[in-house]
């Protein structure tokens, strides 16, 4: 699903941003599908950036929401935290 992730993140760099959305809901889906809770929290947050507004801050909310019910530290979102064209 990293891989899945990196193409969203590329795909938005360079302005592709409907493609870089369904490589990160892809991912999540994968994810979801493994029972991969974490992954699922890191392909959402993407697709909450590549998203934006209410709809993508609604995403990054629910990502953090399931990153805690992990256990896990939210500084693993560092890898999605990219800079917008």
């Amino acid at each position: 699903h990293m891989g899945l992730r990196a193409a969203g993140q590329a795909l938005s760099h360079v302005g592709r941003d409907r493609d870089a959305e369904r490589q990160f809901r892809y991912a999540e889906t994968l994810a979801m599908g493994a029972g991969q809770h974490i992954d699922v929290a890191l392909a959402r947050f993407g697709r909450g950036r590549v998203v934006g507004g209410a709809g993508g801050e609604a995403l990054c909310m629910s990502a953090r929401s399931l990153l805690e019910e992990c256990g896990a530290s939210s500084g693993l979102f560092a890898e999605l935290i990219f800079t917008p064209r």
